[in-house]
C-alpha cells in the first residue's frame, strides 16, 4: 500500500478455496510474491486472491502497466511449473457470453411462443430496444387491436372503418381512419411492410401515435 510516499507491506490470511489446492497455490503464490517489484507496482496476496497495485499520474497508463505485469507473471509461472494459460479472463468471459447467447438463440428459435415478435427479431441480441406502452403492442401483437381482442376475449374483430378485420397490419398501414397520421410518412415507407419498418427508429413514434389514437377511440366505446 502506498500513501504519501510511505510504503507498508502486509500479508495476512491463509489459502482457501483455491482451485490449485493449498500446496500448489503456496508454491505459485510465493513465486509471485518473490518477484522483484518494479517501480510503481506492488503485489500483495490475501487468502486465495492476488492484488496488483499500480501507481501512476495518468489513468491511461494503467492499462499498459497491468498488461505488462500480468504477461510477466504468466511467463514466469509457465516456465517454472510447466503451466500454460490458454485463455485470459476476458477471453473466458467472451466465450461464456457466446455460449449463453447461442443457447438463448436455440431456445428462441425453437419456442412456439412469440411468433409475431420473431417477425421483427429473428436473432437474439443484448441491445436495448426503446419502446413505450403503445409501440410495445406493435412488437408483441397484443393489446387494443380487434383481431387480438376477438381471439382472446371473444369481442368483435371488425375494424371501426368497416372495411376489414382490425389486425395490427391493417391499423398501422392501411386503415383510412388513420390516413392523416400517415400523411407525413416519408415516401420510402409507402411500400414497406412492418418487418421493414419496425427497425427504423423514426417509425416507432409514428406507430405509437396510431396505436394511441386507436386506444383512445376504443376507450370511449368501452365507457
Amino acid at each position: 500500500m502506498l500513501s504519501e510516499g510511505q510504503k507498508w507491506k502486509y500479508n495476512i490470511g491463509v489459502p482457501q478455496g483455491s482451485s490449485l489446492g493449498p500446496i500448489l497455490w503456496l508454491l505459485v503464490i510465493n513465486e509471485v510474491l518473490d518477484l522483484r517489484e518494479t517501480e510503481n507496482v506492488l503485489i500483495q496476496a490475501y487468502a486465495d486472491d492476488i492484488i496488483i497495485m499500480l501507481r501512476s499520474t495518468a489513468s491511461y497508463h494503467f492499462t499498459g502497466m497491468s498488461e505488462n505485469i500480468l504477461k510477466h507473471l504468466e511467463i514466469i509461472t509457465a516456465r517454472r511449473y510447466n503451466v500454460e494459460f490458454f485463455q485470459s479472463a476476458r477471453q473466458l468471459r467472451n466465450t461464456s457470453n457466446q455460449n449463453i447467447r447461442g443457447n438463448w438463440q436455440v431456445r428462441w428459435s425453437d419456442s412456439r411462443k412469440g411468433t409475431w415478435t420473431k417477425k421483427f427479431y429473428e436473432k437474439v441480441d443484448t441491445k436495448r430496444i426503446c419502446g413505450d406502452f403503445y409501440f410495445n403492442q406493435v412488437l408483441a401483437g397484443h393489446g387494443v387491436f380487434g383481431s387480438f381482442q376477438g381471439s382472446m376475449f371473444g369481442k368483435p374483430a371488425e375494424c371501426q372503418c368497416g372495411q376489414n378485420i382490425e389486425s395490427l397490419s391493417h391499423v398501422i398501414l392501411e386503415c383510412e381512419l388513420w390516413r392523416d397520421l400517415r400523411s407525413e410518412w416519408p415516401k420510402s415507407w409507402k411500400n414497406k411492410d412492418l418487418k421493414e419498418l419496425v427497425p427504423i427508429h423514426e417509425f416507432r413514434s409514428q406507430a405509437s401515435a396510431i396505436v394511441k389514437a386507436l386506444y383512445e377511440t376504443g376507450s370511449m366505446d368501452w365507457s
